[in-house]
């Protein structure tokens, strides 16, 4: 079940960032390492932008590193 807040502010709009699944080991010809325009990407939290850059296949990110530890 999913639900939703009525947004209420009114000095902002609401906004959306919607992050598609891939493997972290895709990658192609485009040579890009982030989905995102520059302004856009300069926004998101350092652990964002770590789920969203490519990575080797075997590689773990430094996000998953605590739950790794249990």
């Amino acid at each position: 079940m999913h639900g939703v807040l009525i947004w209420k502010p009114t000095d902002r709009d609401r906004r959306f960032l919607i992050l598609r699944y891939k493997t972290q080991y895709f990658s192609d010809d485009r040579g890009r390492k982030h989905p995102f325009p520059e302004e856009v990407w300069e926004r998101l939290s350092p652990e964002t932008q770590e789920l969203s850059e490519t990575a080797s296949y075997g590689h773990a990110k430094s996000i998953i590193s605590p739950d790794l530890d249990q």
